[in-house]
């Protein structure tokens, strides 16, 4: 049996042919094989936030030689074709709302969809820990948040009224001073654009604050015209209203934090007395860290020279 051949007719290239004559014409060079049009089946993730910059894969197929990406019509960025079945890139800003996501090949273009939505809120903040956990009611007590979604923070509270000194160290941690609150546990809250956090007991205000107590004054003498620098260590500094020497007033005052603070001496006759800080929260208790000396007093006595020390050679006696 003689073998068939295909005719080889001109054809238009967007003709619509029977199976047989269409493998006929291909096999005969008449007519070239394409590539399917692209679909896709999936985006992922299929949100992003609307300023863009979500990096997202889209797999389906046909993707070879894709030209371009967009979403909702708008372009996307750094396009990567990893294989016929799978693309990536990165979304552009586009409004709020599902789009149509299309890969475009020189085939042409799959067809519309709603497979990637656009989110315009961020995740709201969240508070975990509170670095310390309580305090007194009196506030003024410097804490540090972390959780996350700080950046951009407009405020914090304590039980609904508002800290003091808000830094936003990072997208993950904050610091701020507590308020003056009701004794007992507290939420607390931190405000942005995108919401507040849950609420919580985080923090707890305990009935007044402790007096302060100071337990080193350095140096510990001075002469009686005052004017001494003097560094005091001990604890409840903050808030301190003032500090006395023997009942005089100090001054130049300077709190450098809960467990420290400088000032200058006062005058006052010679003697030990008593130093005390006063804040809010009351006073420390009577001692004698400090005494006042004559004004020749040398608070620290330079050291011998080694030739004062030698001891001189003595004459003997004739007999």
């Amino acid at each position: 049996m003689r073998a068939r051949h295909c005719a080889s007719p001109s054809v238009p290239r967007t003709a619509v042919l029977p199976a047989v004559t269409a493998a006929c014409l291909l096999a005969a060079g008449v007519v070239e094989a394409q590539e399917p049009r692209p679909a896709i089946d999936s985006v992922f993730p299929a949100t992003g936030d609307a300023e863009g910059g979500t990096r997202v894969t889209i797999t389906g197929s046909g993707f070879l030689g894709a030209m371009s990406v967009s979403f909702g019509g708008v372009a996307a960025d750094d396009v990567v074709v990893w294989t016929p079945l799978q693309v990536s890139c990165t979304v552009p800003p586009h409004a709020a709302g599902p789009v149509s996501v299309v890969v475009t090949t020189p085939v042409g273009s799959n067809g519309p969809n709603e497979l990637f939505a656009y989110t315009s809120e961020k995740p709201a903040p969240t508070v975990t820990v509170v670095v310390p956990s309580s305090g007194g009611s009196r506030g003024g007590t410097v804490v540090t948040l972390t959780g996350s979604g700080f950046t951009g923070a407009t405020a914090v509270t304590f039980g609904g009224v508002a800290a003091t000194e808000l830094v936003v160290l990072s997208d993950t941690e904050l610091r701020c001073t507590t308020p003056v609150h009701a004794a007992g546990a507290a939420s607390v809250v931190v405000r942005t654009a995108d919401g507040t956090n849950a609420a919580n007991e985080l923090y707890t205000f305990v009935a007044g604050n402790t007096p302060p107590t100071v337990a080193e004054v350095s140096p510990e003498r001075g002469p009686t015209r005052g004017g001494t620098l003097v560094t005091l260590e001990g604890t409840g500094f903050l808030g301190a209203a003032s500090v006395t020497f023997g009942g005089e007033r100090a001054t130049n005052v300077v709190v450098l934090g809960e467990t420290q603070l400088r000032c200058l001496t006062p005058p006052h006759r010679q003697g030990a007395v008593s130093v005390v800080v006063t804040t809010p929260d009351g006073s420390n208790g009577p001692n004698t860290l400090f005494t006042y000396v004559g004004d020749g007093w040398l608070v620290r006595r330079a050291p011998a020279r080694t030739a004062d020390r030698v001891a001189k050679p003595t004459r003997s006696r004739r007999p």
